[in-house]
């Protein structure tokens, strides 16, 4: 395979940069959403700002559900939205404007951003991320490839697709994964769980085209035919939550299926605290920040087997179980076998959580970038 430079699953680097000066920097998107590349944008500007640079979140499509709880925490959140009036050319000068003030512009998925690029100082370090294994996505991203000094990619399999399938440089792609917040010790379990019901989350948006979450019905009706018994946590909304609970009630009519709705990253993570098991059939991710979420929790994921994804995130049968996308027979056997080994349960859950903390910390994350934008 292609040989992509700062290989970040090989060793990271955990202190700051020597090169480490009061940046301006604009971290932009199309829109503050709710999901993954939200979250990882709240990690990345709460931990810059933390180290005194200055932080700004930029829109530049529209309005999304999570600004104003990013301006509530204290982040500083503006936007360059449309006007039905002018232009997209007088748009994506407005855009340029107001970027020409940054050092450092992070692009996620801003495709009237990517194009104002050559618009802005010749001094200023511009960095495409691409989230997620969408062509949309890596189009944003390679766009106006002079004008960007180099791309993150989240995880190994969007560096090497966007090397082999979109022409990107090769060294100028870097991949740095997410990193979230994992405790110092190990977050136990109460003894009573050596027994009862498995607990099983979900945590995603409720769409079956990626995240294939009406398979998750079948799975639990395979798994408790084995005998065993389970509690269902789903956290999250989207088009398909009316035909999941359906499913649920009939395929799993006596399933305990409890639907939380969409919670904030730091309810996510209470949340987490309290299942055994993450489960994920997506059929292709970015790097699933759910998962690392849950190793960090303590909760033993048990995902879909994408290549290069999930398979960098999880050793199979030591920190969790990968199955073959749209094998339901084997989701139900990963799930009812772990049910009936609560030790061996404990044992991989530690190592999830062991791996989390060695691999997957937000401040690893945010160290790489900075050492990336010092190279510059």
């Amino acid at each position: 395979g292609t040989l992509l430079p700062l290989p970040a699953w090989n060793g990271f680097r955990t202190s700051l940069p020597t090169k480490h000066t009061k940046m301006r920097i604009a971290l932009v998107t199309y829109s503050i959403k709710y999901g993954g590349i939200e979250t990882f944008l709240n990690r990345l500007a709460t931990f810059l700002a933390g180290e005194g640079h200055e932080v700004t979140l930029i829109e530049t499509e529209e309005r999304g559900e999570w600004a104003d709880a990013f301006a509530a925490s204290g982040l500083r959140v503006t936007d360059i939205l449309p006007h039905p009036l002018r232009s997209r050319r007088r748009h994506v000068q407005r855009i340029a404007n107001s970027l020409r003030m940054f050092d450092v512009v992070i692009l996620n998925d801003a495709p009237f951003a990517q194009s104002a690029l050559g618009l802005l100082m010749e001094e200023t370090v511009c960095i495409p991320v691409v989230h997620t294994d969408l062509g949309s996505m890596y189009r944003n991203a390679v766009a106006n490839r002079s004008q960007w000094d180099a791309v993150v990619c989240v995880g190994p399999r969007l560096g090497k697709t966007i090397v082999r399938g979109y022409g990107a440089p090769p060294d100028r792609v870097h991949v740095i994964p997410y990193g979230v917040e994992v405790p110092e010790r190990y977050p136990e379990r109460p003894p009573d769980r050596a027994v009862g019901p498995l607990r099983v989350i979900y945590v995603g948006r409720l769409e079956d085209r990626q995240k294939r979450v009406l398979r998750m019905p079948g799975i639990m009706s395979g798994a408790m035919s084995d005998g065993e018994s389970f509690e269902f946590t789903v956290v999250g909304d989207g088009p398909d939550r009316n035909a999941l609970a359906a499913a649920f009630a009939a395929l799993c009519p006596t399933l305990r299926v409890e639907f939380r709705g969409r919670l904030t990253n730091a309810e996510t993570r209470t949340a987490l605290e309290r299942p055994d098991v993450l489960l994920l059939p997506s059929d292709f991710e970015g790097l699933p920040i759910t998962v690392l979420e849950a190793m960090a929790a303590g909760a033993l994921p048990i995902a879909s087997r994408i290549e290069d994804t999930t398979d960098f995130q999880i050793a199979d049968g030591r920190t969790g179980f990968l199955v073959a996308p749209g094998d339901i027979d084997g989701f139900s056997h990963a799930l009812s076998g772990i049910a009936k080994d609560r030790t061996k349960l404990r044992e991989m859950s530690f190592a999830a959580w062991s791996d989390a903390k060695d691999r997957f910390t937000v401040r690893q994350m945010c160290c790489q970038y900075l050492d990336l934008i010092a190279a510059r």
